[in-house]
């Protein structure tokens, strides 16, 4: 049996023969039974009405890691920098002109028209 379906069942309380044979083989799985039980009796004698005072969640949160700053001020130093690039690589998308080989003259004929959808691209016409 492996070590961590013994101990499995042994915290859900399914401990039944085979587990037992294993306890008995098992020093380590055997300290886990003890120590489990050691547990479970501290709280089967701990006093039931224990409730935590007014403060306790208070003081609780309070010792909670605080959360990072989604944006610290290296990375606010850092925008203007980041904002000139992306409108430089803007302005050079923008100003790129367009191949001939994408555009279509708006005064085409039909004849042409009927040409270039025949012919693949880059073949002259006959």
């Amino acid at each position: 049996m492996k070590h961590g379906s013994v101990r499995d069942r042994l915290t859900r309380g399914e401990a039944g023969p085979d587990v037992a044979r294993h306890l008995e083989s098992c020093p380590g799985c055997a300290a886990f039974a003890r120590r489990l039980e050691t547990a479970r009796e501290v709280f089967r004698t701990t006093e039931a009405g224990i409730v935590p005072g007014p403060e306790f969640a208070r003081r609780v949160v309070a010792r909670l890691p605080q959360p990072a700053e989604v944006l610290g001020w290296a990375a606010l130093r850092a925008l203007p920098a980041a904002l000139a690039v992306a409108v430089a690589l803007l302005w050079l998308g923008i100003s790129q002109p367009t191949p001939p080989e994408y555009l279509l003259a708006a005064e085409a004929s039909p004849d042409q028209l009927l040409t270039w959808a025949v012919l693949a691209p880059g073949e002259a016409a006959p």
